[in-house]
């Protein structure tokens, strides 16, 4: 059942009940707003989300220590241990976790736009650097 809301505009003083199915998302917005604030649970919501904070403060610390000590550029590496990927790598998975993969990314590209337009924006320049580079690599290999 949809509840009937009366919209009011400030800058004609009408009243319009035609936007009543956006009440639900009003609702919404306003629900992850007061959870993002810690305001429903009280302390407890609080606590849990300065956990959260803090666990996210550190994967992003031992992320950039982990590229930092595998970074090209280092030269008291013994051993290739921890070395990144090759490119082209996900051509080797197994096409249903690639079919998974693929979906999960556009759950979360709908669900989560300002974390899914970086994404996307990630995933072409990506490819546009893979592609230069299988160029010149291809032209280099012709020339000689």
């Amino acid at each position: 059942m949809v509840e009937r809301v009366q919209v009011h505009h400030p800058a004609n003083a009408r009243v319009d009940s035609s936007q009543a199915s956006y009440v639900h998302g009003w609702v919404f917005g306003t629900r992850s707003i007061n959870v993002h604030m810690g305001t429903p649970f009280g302390l407890v919501n609080q606590i849990l989300l300065a956990l959260l904070a803090v666990g996210l403060i550190c994967v992003t610390v031992w992320g950039y220590r982990m590229w930092w000590q595998r970074r090209p550029t280092r030269s008291d590496r013994r051993v290739a241990l921890g070395t990144p990927p090759a490119r082209g790598g996900w051509r080797n998975l197994p096409s249903g976790a690639l079919a998974v993969g693929i979906v999960v990314v556009a759950v979360v590209r709908w669900v989560i736009p300002l974390f899914g337009i970086p994404l996307a924006v990630f995933l072409a320049v990506d490819l546009t650097v893979g592609v230069v580079r299988n160029r010149s690599t291809a032209g280099s290999a012709a020339a000689s």
